[in-house]
């Protein structure tokens, strides 16, 4: 099987802050940190209606039950957001695409890339801000992600940008002139200068070569 593309709906209204329709289960084994963001999604995001639990059955309790649309889920010692989201994201299940934010305050770039491999929406590193919260609703509520279904690999795409970049140093693969196909070709004396450019040494007369 090749890769496939689902496209979702956006969950949000017509004003990028409205988050009315966004109906939100909050998973977390500290009662502070359930009623921390549960409060911010009330009071301040005004989301439709918010739900917290301790455990993943309970979430899942929960989500079976219907008319929820998004999960927010710890992930520490107590709780395992990656078996979380490997069952959701199964083939078969009901929540295939259900957005999923993790919050955790496991930092390092292995932690956040096994999040995204087990196919995770938006990730929040603990402690967050109410601002962090909106932003990561924004995303979710205004420009939805594509699913992306590869044969070792489903849920939202892992590219998280696709921006055209035209700084100074971007590269033009149209030309083929030059090996580094950059704007412009700086002077180098070192003695690794590349092939085709001026100052360039074969191997054999290079610095050093026997």
């Amino acid at each position: 099987m090749g890769v496939l593309i689902h496209r979702t709906a956006a969950i949000g209204g017509a004003d990028e802050l409205d988050f009315s329709r966004c109906r939100v289960v909050v998973l977390d084994p500290f009662i502070a940190t359930r009623r921390l963001v549960t409060d911010i999604l009330v009071r301040d995001m005004r989301v439709g209606a918010a739900r917290a639990c301790a455990t993943a059955e309970d979430a899942m309790g929960l989500l079976l039950e219907g008319g929820w649309n998004i999960l927010f889920s710890d992930w520490s010692a107590a709780t395992n957001a990656i078996a979380v989201l490997k069952s959701l994201r199964v083939a078969g299940s009901p929540f295939r695409f259900l957005p999923v934010v993790v919050m955790s305050s496991f930092s390092s770039a292995e932690h956040i890339k096994a999040a995204r491999d087990a196919g995770m929406t938006e990730f929040m590193l603990k402690p967050f801000s109410a601002q962090v919260i909106q932003s990561r609703l924004k995303s979710i509520t205004q420009a939805p992600r594509v699913y992306v279904e590869s044969p070792d690999f489903f849920g939202p795409d892992r590219r998280r940008r696709h921006d055209s970049f035209q700084g100074f140093e971007r590269r033009h693969h149209t030309s083929t002139r030059f090996a580094d196909r950059r704007q412009a070709n700086f002077s180098h004396v070192g003695p690794e200068r590349r092939q085709g450019i001026p100052g360039f040494h074969g191997a054999d007369r290079r610095q050093g070569a026997r």
